[in-house]
């Protein structure tokens, strides 16, 4: 589980859903690769809103930056959720042009933000919606996720690891 599992139960939220699942995930793999899965799932996610809002129209430029800066999108959206949504969009550019490192506290932070906004689309967009509530225990390293399940062994139980090498390693590699 996840604190966007919620998301994936509206499959009108397909185009995103995934990706916000994707960034939790990555919290403890790569905080570098999780703040820009935040800010591809925020895009993603504002872009679906541009297609479905009559009250939005595309900006000139399709530039997260541009979209956000719309004035009728930041008027949707209010002031809070729009600084929130800049401090994602602003430490992703950060990780991806400026060489900066990330820390695991503002990667957290930018899925806390995340979350804040991806809430904000399922009460505004969403069919059925039930408030979720964001759990810390999600962030805790070594917390398993129950959709994170070891992978089996492509060698599996009992089997001779030379003969699986052997079976499987082309052989112009052996003579090497």
């Amino acid at each position: 589980m996840t604190n966007f599992d919620f998301l994936l139960a509206d499959k009108q939220f397909s185009s995103f859903a995934d990706v916000a699942v994707a960034a939790e995930k990555l919290l403890h793999i790569d905080v570098d690769s999780c703040v820009l899965s935040c800010r591809r799932a925020m895009e993603f996610a504002v872009k679906w809103m541009y297609s479905v809002d009559r009250d939005l129209s595309m900006p000139y430029q399709d530039n997260l930056n541009s979209l956000m800066g719309d004035e009728s999108f930041r008027d949707i959206v209010g002031t809070d959720i729009w600084r929130r949504m800049d401090l994602i969009r602003r430490t992703a550019n950060n990780a991806a042009h400026s060489g900066k490192k990330v820390t695991p506290e503002m990667a957290e932070l930018c899925i806390r933000n995340l979350f804040v906004f991806m809430d904000f689309v399922a009460c505004c967009y969403g069919d059925d919606y039930v408030e979720p509530t964001f759990d810390e225990s999600f962030l805790k390293e070594g917390t398993p996720h129950p959709s994170a399940a070891p992978t089996p062994s492509p060698i599996g139980e009992g089997k001779n690891f030379l003969f699986f090498f052997l079976r499987f390693t082309p052989f112009y590699r052996l003579i090497w």
